[in-house]
Parts: structure tokens; C-alpha cells; sequence
């Protein structure tokens, strides 16, 4: 008999048969009610980080790259963390990295411009292609105005 069915008695004869109790629900699952959760300290396993400043889990082989970029290593005293043989603060394969949030948002927006831009290129291509067909065939639709 599976546990969420309710038992029931068949004739008089079948007193061995016992009802299930319902079980009170449990509350769900959330970081602060786990008491060794890395999730207790943030996403990122780590105390919250200075004011003005972002965290980021950098690859090692992409520390110089990030470092040209205005990142630096994160010390495991600003961040109440055990450091590793090299003194970086890691997990797994990545080392924990801070930079300033004007270079941070700098960098979003560059990269949000760049997405822009890549995206409107099909259509872009497609209005060339269109225009310079209309012209072959003697039809200038590059002057009429196109719907966004």
C-alpha cells in the first residue's frame, strides 16, 4: 500500500489494517535556514564585498586578461575567506577577483552596445540587399520609409 493512500477496511474481518497518519508539511528549503549553506554568505560562497565594488569568479588562465582589464585579486581578509597555497581565494578551478563598479558597468554597457549592434546587422544586411534589388529593377524603395 503506498503512504498517501488512505487505508480501508474491506469487511469485518480485516482489523489489522491501519490508518496512515498525515504528516505535518515541512517548510521549504531556503539559504538562511541551512546552517552550513556557502549560500548563507551570497552566490558566491563568500562574504558580501566592499562598497563601490564588484565580486567575479575568473578562470586562472584569464587572471592577466582580467587584470589589464582594472580587476584585482580579491584578499582573503577583506573577504573572511581561507586562502589557498598562493594566497587567492578559490573554488574549484576559479579564483575570486574585485573591480571598481565604474569599470564593471563601463564594461556592461560596451558589451550592450556590441549585442545591439550585432543584432540589428541581419536587418540591416537584408534592407542593402533589398535596395540594391529595387534599384536593378528600376524600383527605388530606399526612399520610402520602413516600419519598426
Amino acid at each position: 500500500m503506498k503512504p498517501h493512500q488512505k487505508a480501508e477496511k474491506h469487511d469485518e474481518s480485516d482489523d489489522d489494517v491501519v490508518p496512515v497518519a498525515k504528516k505535518a508539511p515541512t517548510e521549504p528549503w531556503s539559504a538562511e535556514n541551512a546552517p552550513d549553506s556557502p549560500r548563507k554568505h551570497g552566490l558566491l560562497g563568500v562574504a558580501k564585498g566592499k562598497e563601490g565594488h564588484e565580486l567575479r569568479w575568473v578562470r586562472a588562465d584569464a587572471i592577466d586578461r582580467r587584470k589589464n582589464q582594472g580587476y584585482v585579486l580579491a584578499t582573503p581578509k577583506d573577504f573572511d575567506a581561507t586562502p589557498d597555497e598562493n594566497g587567492m581565494i578559490r573554488r574549484n578551478e576559479l579564483v575570486l577577483m574585485v573591480v571598481p563598479k565604474e569599470v564593471y558597468d563601463a564594461r556592461r554597457e560596451d558589451i550592450a552596445k556590441a549585442t545591439k549592434a550585432q543584432a540589428s546587422g541581419p536587418r540591416k544586411e537584408f534592407l542593402r540587399e533589398r535596395d540594391a534589388a529595387s534599384r536593378a529593377s528600376g524600383h527605388n524603395l530606399s526612399d520610402e520609409k520602413d516600419e519598426e
